[in-house]
């Protein structure tokens, strides 16, 4: 689409992939997304596009991308492990800041991507931090990707005398991945949230003055029953227009 830019960027050692999305009036706003982790990170990736278009219109340039070993960045599967997921968020800002320094910043952390930007919130305030249906159990969260996973693969003949590998819902990963993510525990949201979006009242720890939007199903099921009929966007661009960005306080 006309006024997305991919681009490269990260050390010569670990390069990353991103695209940006400019602002198409002077910027009001710098916004990163930080996407899921696993499966979770590909069928995002429609949803999250659109998305960024439609802030793009509301003055918010936007930046998204792959961690190392995921989508179009370099690396390996086994590659990605959280502590590289974080690192990979800076590098990202950083290039975010390149292009747009000057304007307030937000960061949105989709599912899992909350660990890498609510670290990223810590590191640079004033930035606002954004929760999409953030994971706040990781040890339920990795038991239910587990169930699925195994569910699913019992569907394949013969992959049940398979030897074991170390993969979750198609994904490789590295050495002790599971185990550091599970050892995160569970978590009330953070007070620098700002704005949580999900599908249900809000999350127990949410603030009194933080904004909850609820998200249609259409919106909310992208994991576990995407719409087979029809792509939401005109759903996207609705849920964006109610982003509260004139309420911002940076």
């Amino acid at each position: 689409m006309a006024g997305r830019l991919p681009l490269h960027f990260g050390s010569p050692a670990r390069r990353l992939f991103g695209v940006f999305h400019p602002a198409q009036d002077p910027p009001q706003g710098a916004l990163l997304v930080c996407p899921p982790f696993f499966h979770e990170h590909a069928r995002s990736y429609r949803l999250f596009a659109l998305l960024a278009d439609a802030l793009s219109e509301r003055g918010i340039a936007t930046l998204r991308f792959d961690y190392y070993g995921t989508g179009d960045s370099a690396g390996d599967d086994d590659d990605f492990t959280p502590e590289g997921a974080c690192k990979d968020a800076t590098e990202a800002l950083a290039s975010l800041r390149s292009r747009v320094p000057h304007a307030p910043l937000f960061v949105m952390g989709v599912r899992g991507g909350a660990l890498p930007a609510l670290r990223l919130v810590q590191e640079h305030p004033p930035a606002l931090l954004w929760l999409w249906q953030p994971v706040t159990d990781w040890p339920g969260h990795l038991d239910e990707l587990q169930r699925l996973h195994a569910s699913r693969r019992a569907l394949v003949p013969g992959a049940g005398d398979e030897a074991a590998e170390a993969t979750l819902m198609g994904f490789r990963y590295g050495e002790g991945v599971p185990a550091r993510l599970a050892a995160l525990g569970s978590t009330s949201l953070p007070p620098a949230c700002s704005l949580v979006l999900s599908e249900s009242a809000p999350f127990d720890g949410l603030p009194a003055n933080r904004t909850h939007l609820p998200l249609p199903p259409a919106l909310a099921n992208w994991v576990s029953r995407p719409d087979m009929d029809a792509f939401p966007g005109r759903q996207v661009r609705d849920l964006a227009a109610r982003f509260p960005l004139a309420s911002r306080t940076v």
